[in-house]
């Protein structure tokens, strides 16, 4: 077993009977209070070798493996993820463990002498992400800059990418205020089908489809695609390398959370911009035990006012509309319009805040929540390939069409 990687985690290993293994999830850096994440290694299998795996000390005990999800498993010959058979998966409380809960899997080794990965969901490690950065800012595109935002506390990059036409437009005669939209991601680093999602977003939107040109002019995107680089790097689930759980630290971060200091610059220059109309945040995760996508909705300022929640709920049902009939898993209803108390320092509410405050007032923030597993319905069956990259990618994409129907630019 082995976890000497980036984005690798496992504690410790025993071997309980013959091809037969007790795991431990690593904890969070710096934070015991955090274990889920698992991304490992194995060798050394005989051909052939049936062997069985369970993993007894998850920190949640609510989880989608109860629903059909199943984890990921490549090996060196054939690099591309899939999902285990979830026939071979169990999900249980067991007595031997106080009744905490269990997740046993079977895997059987096709091929000798070769390594063997593991992982909790489709992995999106840190250098993945600067590597579709570099190709993107190779491609030399006129409407898309690449920029550091920061250097995270171990000296990793956070960027920030604008995708748009930068010059004002006019419309009638009249030079109007430039849209912007603020998107972040991968603040929590163990929820990648977030980072999947944007990676789809970004494609299309960088893309030749006639929706993303017409997108692309009439609206600039400033996106942060990973505000945790050193806890992606480490395989934490929730933290950073010093055990903070970045999300809860929006309202007041100090000098040891740069990235979240250096997004509410950018947020506050956007908002005092007088050029600049600034009309959504959206900070992107993934929830571990919600069978279907969703955002989370900030209500409006105006609670009397039936045009303002038309107004903060047209893209949800937008993005609803998007997904309709397809494997993508939305669910407007789902969708959960509220101002929780306990999630203060959140993204979500702490840049609301800090953008009525300097007079971006009309900007709607909400937090995407994708689905880890969207079990498939009735007419489906289940394949190795349900709820996988793809399918988060067009999730992305269907995000890129909702935009382009808010703003009026598909018939």
């Amino acid at each position: 077993f082995n976890c000497d990687f980036e984005g690798g985690n496992l504690g410790t290993t025993r071997m309980i009977g013959e091809s037969e293994y007790e795991l431990h999830v690593r904890a969070d850096t710096e934070n015991p209070r955090y274990r889920l994440w698992f991304h490992f290694c194995v060798r050394n299998n005989k051909p052939k070798q049936k062997v069985v795996f369970h993993v007894v000390n998850f920190s949640k005990s609510k989880s989608l493996y109860r629903d059909g999800m199943s984890p990921t498993v490549r090996s060196q010959s054939d690099p591309a993820w899939k999902r285990i058979h979830p026939k071979h998966v169990f999900y249980y409380k067991c007595v031997l463990k106080k009744n905490q809960p269990v997740m046993t899997f079977v895997h059987v080794f096709d091929r000798p002498d070769e390594a063997y990965y593991f992982c909790y969901s489709y992995p999106f490690s840190y250098s993945h992400q600067q590597r579709l950065l570099s190709d993107l800012e190779r491609r030399r595109l006129p409407f898309v800059t690449r920029e550091l935002l920061c250097r995270s506390v171990q000296n990793r990059r956070c960027d920030v990418l604008m995708i748009g036409d930068q010059t004002r437009y006019k419309h009638r005669g009249v030079t109007n205020k430039r849209k912007v939209i603020l998107l972040t991601c991968r603040v929590h680093p163990g929820e990648t089908p977030s980072s999947h999602t944007l990676r789809g977003f970004i494609d299309w939107l960088t893309s030749d489809d006639p929706h993303a040109v017409a997108l692309r002019l009439h609206v600039t995107f400033v996106i942060v695609p990973m505000l945790n680089p050193d806890g992606c790097f480490h395989g934490n689930y929730r933290t950073d390398s010093l055990g903070t759980d970045l999300n809860r630290a929006w309202e007041n971060p100090t000098e040891f959370e740069p990235t979240l200091l250096a997004v509410r610059s950018l947020a506050k220059t956007y908002a005092e911009d007088s050029t600049v109309e600034l009309d959504f945040y959206i900070d992107c995760h993934a929830h571990t035990t919600s069978k279907a996508s969703f955002l989370f909705v900030n209500p409006p300022e105006e609670s009397d006012s039936a045009e303002a929640w038309e107004r903060v709920a047209a893209l949800p049902r937008l993005v609803d509309l998007n997904c309709e009939g397809s494997a993508l898993g939305f669910s407007l209803a789902a969708c959960k319009f509220c101002s929780d108390p306990s999630k203060s320092g959140s993204a979500r509410h702490a840049l609301r805040d800090l953008l009525l405050k300097r007079g971006a007032s009309k900007a709607m923030c909400y937090t995407l929540e994708m689905s880890f597993y969207s079990p498939p319905n009735a007419q489906k069956t289940w394949t190795a390939t349900t709820s996988n990259e793809a399918s988060y990618e067009a999730f992305g994409r269907a995000m890129g069409d909702s935009f382009a129907d808010y703003y009026g630019l598909r018939s």
